[in-house]
């Protein structure tokens, strides 16, 4: 038996239940019912707070015909692979009482839980972020180290300067499985790997930091 088309899937997204009952708020995100196609995606819903630049959506990918959270932090955007589901039903049922938690994953006001190995590196104790500047040239201050959020392949994001016009960016991480942290940049949105900034704890950071970090940023091309 084929898969529906992505057409039909949006038609019949009036009979999802699911969607009917999709709370119109959620602490300060606020629901989009979208319904509209883009290439191999179908945009279902979503949940948004433009002023922060963050939102979390409900999609369906006709590429692989599963139904998958996205989710969004400025110029971020990642698939949750928890919930990849082809049969809409099954989405629901784990995805309905999760979506306060959702929603929260990218919130960049909040303060999150990244668990043991992340408190065992000292990360939200640092307060470092508090000498950071608002601004370095072009590029805002985005997310600050004790607004860390989860990412993916076991990184979390502590740090990021953002030229949001143009797409370009330096992005601080931190890996659980490496025991790592690095920087990574987006240059019009495409990234790039760097090793500028690579290094095994947060004093050696510091030093990179104070060194480069300005003028990294000033020269950035």
């Amino acid at each position: 038996m084929s898969e529906p088309s992505i057409e039909e899937v949006r038609d019949a997204l009036d009979s999802w239940e699911f969607l009917k009952g999709l709370p119109p708020d959620i602490d300060g995100f606020t629901l989009h019912q979208d319904r509209d196609i883009d290439g191999l995606v179908l945009n279902i819903a979503s949940y948004r707070n433009d002023a922060i630049r963050c939102r979390m959506d409900i999609t369906y990918t006709s590429e692989t015909f599963d139904y998958v959270p996205v989710k969004t932090v400025g110029l971020h955007q990642y698939r949750d692979i928890r919930f990849f589901f082809r049969d809409r039903d099954r989405f629901a049922l784990h995805v309905k009482d999760r979506l306060p938690e959702l929603v929260h994953a990218v919130d960049i006001r909040a303060r999150h839980n990244l668990g043991v190995i992340i408190e065992e590196t000292g990360l939200p104790a640092w307060t470092y972020g508090e000498k950071l500047p608002p601004k370095i040239g072009r590029f805002e201050l985005y997310i600050r180290p004790e607004n860390a959020i989860e990412y993916i392949n076991g990184s979390i994001i502590f740090l990021d300067y953002s030229d949001f016009s143009t797409g370009d960016q330096i992005v601080f991480l931190y890996n659980r499985f490496r025991d790592e942290f690095f920087a990574e940049t987006k240059h019009a949105l495409k990234p790039d790997n760097i090793t500028t900034f690579d290094c095994k704890s947060l004093a050696d950071l510091e030093v990179l930091l104070d060194e480069k970090l300005e003028r990294f940023l000033l020269d950035f091309k």
